[in-house]
């Protein structure tokens, strides 16, 4: 069949390849990245990932031969097995390649997403993902193409027999690409072939080349998408907001009552005997406090006192650490936010967070200030959105600056500006109580003016 037959079988083999291997290892790396829990199970389960990768390919097809072969009884010689073989190949390649691009995504940008309201899969498939997808296509890419170039184990599967057809289905028998040269190149009348074999080289040389060339056009495409904003830390201004004025709220969790306008009317946030562990460490001891509707309160001591890991837990942001442990009570509006049948991604809704350094989602201001109301479903229709994100962006003081640039990256305006627009975006939501990070240490001085 010549190169036809070769080209052919390379081909059924590396669609196999990719719809088996890359859905089975971008899942696989998502899951273990970013929900499964550290323990033994998972550290095995690294270990032996890190171990396959390397090693040599020949025992795949070994593998390949034993399993597909004699236990399933697959044709010979068929792109399915082989396919097969070097899907199993290309897994821990896929799946390491995955976990690496998704460990490049900022931790603030998983941080102001659950500070909004969202919940783990939420920020994980509409902000860590699409950010990851630029390196995850390009160890996919990378993978196909290695396995392209893989010649022992498909030897090993029978795939170096001749073939005088074109495969027209998985189940033909064929050979592939990379073996069809080794059969011209070692065959006694080499030298009848060798404009055969050239030929082949090229032809596999230029998908090679190819594939490897698109891997890097797609990393070149969206790096400029990857955000390198530092690591947001925690909060040390609280700012209770009051729920009459709120125009588009979210759903309550706790019964909220109104007796009067008097500021001090009612207990919003309530904390008595509270202490936070970090594993052995305990970093609050016994903290008890009342906060009231429409007051704004501020913590202040020296770095290191507790501030931060306080606040975090009063929206439960210390839950995305482990290790992190907290006795005591803490309410909002009566109930007790760390009750077990407590919806936390509702509680973090109705309690906004602005994080000391910005952490703007790369996407365009509007989208920044806009995904939470979308997300929470508070804007009926395209006009109801519009109005929440200027009335948002107007109380930040950013609307003047960025009414006529609402599209652009809201990652490109200055680092000020970022911080006002993080501001905008949890108003947006209309939250019941607003946690602040020390957001005026990253305004400018035109905000502050």
């Amino acid at each position: 069949s010549g190169l036809a037959g070769a080209f052919m079988g390379s081909l059924f083999m590396m669609m196999i390849v990719i719809f088996i291997s890359i859905p089975i290892g971008v899942a696989s790396a998502i899951y273990l990245e970013e929900f499964a829990k550290q323990n033994w199970l998972t550290d095995i389960i690294e270990v032996n990932i890190n171990n396959l990768a390397a090693v040599p390919s020949i025992v795949f097809g070994l593998l390949g031969a034993a399993i597909f072969i004699n236990w399933f009884h697959l044709p010979l010689s068929a792109p399915l097995v082989g396919g097969l073989v070097l899907s199993l190949m290309t897994l821990p390649t896929v799946i390491i390649t995955t976990r690496a691009s998704l460990k490049a995504v900022p931790p603030s940008i998983r941080q102001a997403a659950l500070g909004l309201g969202a919940s783990k899969v939420q920020s994980v498939f509409h902000h860590v993902l699409p950010l990851a997808l630029p390196g995850i296509l390009t160890g996919a890419i990378i993978g196909v193409a290695q396995a392209l170039g893989e010649t022992a184990p498909l030897l090993l599967i029978g795939m170096s027999a001749f073939v005088a057809s074109i495969p027209s289905t998985p189940m033909d028998q064929a050979t592939a690409l990379p073996v069809q040269i080794y059969l011209w190149q070692g065959n006694e009348l080499r030298n009848f072939f060798e404009g055969r074999t050239a030929a082949a080289i090229i032809v596999l040389l230029a998908l090679m080349i190819g594939l490897n060339s698109l891997a890097i056009w797609l990393r070149k495409k969206f790096e400029d998408t990857l955000v390198n904003n530092p690591e947001n830390t925690q909060s040390n201004v609280a700012e209770t907001v009051p729920t009459e004025k709120a125009s588009h709220g979210t759903n309550k969790q706790f019964d909220v009552k109104h007796k009067d306008e008097s500021i001090h009317s009612e207990v919003k946030i309530d904390a008595k005997d509270v202490h936070v562990y970090y594993n052995d460490f305990e970093a609050i001891k016994g903290i008890d406090l009342s906060i009231y509707e429409n007051e704004v309160i501020a913590f202040i001591g020296p770095s290191g006192c507790g501030k931060s890991t306080f606040l975090r837990t009063i929206n439960r942001m210390n839950d995305t650490i482990d290790g992190c442990r907290v006795t005591g009570y803490i309410g909002l509006d009566g109930g007790d936010i760390y009750s077990p049948d407590l919806d936390v991604v509702l509680l973090r809704a109705q309690i906004g967070m602005v994080f000391q350094k910005p952490n703007p989602f790369p996407k365009s201001i509007f989208e920044n200030v806009a995904y939470g109301p979308k997300l929470h479903g508070l804007a009926k229709n395209k006009y109801d959105l519009e109005e929440i994100v200027e009335n948002s962006l107007r109380k930040a003081g950013l609307w003047d600056e960025v009414k006529d640039r609402l599209n652009q990256p809201g990652t490109g305006l200055s680092g000020g500006q970022q911080q006002r627009l993080c501001i905008a975006r949890t108003i947006a939501v209309s939250p019941e109580v607003i946690l602040m990070d020390e957001p005026c240490s990253a305004l400018d001085p035109i905000a502050t003016a």
